[in-house]
């Protein structure tokens, strides 16, 4: 298995990549406590077909989908349309995307996805709440516990193949997981991936593969030695033939501490589509700031 690992002095962040974790650079003052917190989680798409046509809004509203038979509220993104029986991909959210993930402060932190249409995440109007899930700003359900609702997401139609995919949380978070514990990310976590498009030799048939993990493991907490991340990420297998369609990709985990200084440790997916990452540390620069870092993101390097 590849594995590269660097500590990079870089100016202004690229825009296909954001970084999650940090560490201390020049005038932090590193911290030998703060241990680390767990990362959980992954994001669990379904296919969809609208049921009824929506024009774009300034804000997201519910629409029915039917998903697995049944149709079912689903939220649109703002500025989204949809045709009555277009396909759309749908989050399901019956348990965080990140579980511990919460907002630094109300309403903080907005969800970004793939409009449909170009190689972009773009804001949706859904914020992440206290317990991990999106929903409208300031949401709350009078007499009983608020429901999460799916997310719907348009498909990309001006591709054949193999397209781009994004997911965004933009704004100040933080992740817990009850030991005490917690990395606060100042300005947002990305995960920049690629989907795929496949049609069956011989048949009509169009399936859609997200390329979007699931993820287990710990990272450093706030003050915590970088040495102390072991997270695994297990791509998707194609949705037709269960085939290891990401296999062999390189995988590059960036922890961005600032504007100058990052961490970034690229490896090799396995045969399966799995990849680990550890021991996040290079020369003096292996303690996370005790105010956190500023952004985290994978990206999956297109390998064929």
């Amino acid at each position: 298995m590849t594995n590269k690992f660097s500590f990079s002095f870089i100016g202004l962040a690229s825009l296909a990549s954001i970084a999650m974790v940090g560490c201390g650079g020049s005038g932090s003052t590193p911290s030998t406590s703060g241990g680390t917190v767990s990362l959980t989680g992954g994001i669990v798409f379904k296919n969809g077909v609208v049921q009824e046509a929506a024009t774009a809004t300034s804000a997201p509203i519910v629409i029915s989908v039917k998903v697995d038979g049944k149709v079912i509220d689903s939220y649109l993104p703002k500025s989204t349309s949809v045709d009555k029986g277009e396909a759309v991909n749908v989050i399901m959210q019956d348990s965080p995307i990140i579980s511990g993930l919460r907002p630094a402060s109300t309403n903080s932190v907005e969800l970004n996805l793939p409009n449909g249409s170009s190689d972009t995440a773009v804001p949706t109007g859904l914020f992440l709440q206290a317990d991990g899930t999106f929903d409208l700003a300031m949401s709350r359900t009078p007499g009983g516990p608020r429901v999460p609702k799916t997310l719907t997401v348009k498909r990309r139609r001006d591709t054949t193949n193999w397209f781009r995919d994004f997911i965004v949380f933009q704004g100040a978070q933080e992740l817990t997981d009850g030991s005490g514990h917690t990395l606060s990310i100042r300005n947002g976590i990305t995960i920049n991936t690629w989907a795929q498009y496949f049609t069956p030799a011989g048949t009509l048939t169009q399936y859609v593969t997200m390329g979007q993990p699931a993820w287990s493991g710990t990272i450093p907490a706030n003050g915590g030695d970088a040495a102390g991340a072991v997270v695994t990420f297990t791509m998707p297998r194609r949705s037709y033939d269960n085939a290891a369609i990401y296999a062999g990709w390189n995988t590059k985990l960036t922890i961005k501490v600032s504007q100058k200084y990052q961490y970034d440790q690229t490896q090799a997916t396995d045969s399966d589509g799995i990849v680990t990452f550890r021991n996040l540390t290079h020369e003096a620069h292996d303690s996370i700031p005790k105010s956190g870092v500023s952004q985290l993101s994978l990206d999956i390097i297109k390998g064929i």
